[in-house]
């Protein structure tokens, strides 16, 4: 097992996942949650990451999947090193590794299109115009 130029890369990733996901629990507090929800006495967040892109939470968690499978398949990992991959059940679970990652990353993704029509419905001129200065979803500039 060695650290690779990839291994630092998914590092990295991960690394920025968890301050960005940090920033994102902190500006929300109370109205966190896993499902989308409106809670009473519900304000729109506008501030800290929030006021660069609309879903950073969404970005912070799609940076750590990325990176958690690059360090789980990079170059000098366990995985690659021991042997496993080359190994039909190797294959087999990163595969499925993968898969479950594309697929928690797609829900995200359209999650983001759910959250947005429901802060307009609740927040009305408020988000709309939060969504005029704030225009990116996930990535500024993007």
């Amino acid at each position: 097992i060695r650290i690779s130029p990839s291994f630092l890369v998914s590092i990295t990733f991960l690394v920025i996942s968890a301050i960005i996901r940090t920033l994102c629990y902190r500006a929300l507090g109370r109205l966190f949650t896993f499902q989308i929800t409106i809670r009473p006495k519900h304000t729109l967040v506008t501030s800290g990451p929030y006021a660069w892109v609309r879903h950073p939470s969404y970005t912070g968690s799609i940076l750590g999947f990325t990176g958690s499978v690059l360090c789980a398949l990079s170059e000098g990992s366990w995985i690659r090193e021991c042997g496993w991959l080359e190994t039909w059940r190797g294959k087999v679970f990163c595969l499925f590794y993968l898969m479950w990652n594309i697929h928690v990353t797609l829900v995200m993704l359209w999650r983001t299109s759910q959250e947005d029509k429901m802060l307009k419905e609740k927040f009305g001129a408020e988000w709309v115009a939060w969504s005029r200065k704030v225009r990116y979803k996930l990535v500024p500039g993007i």
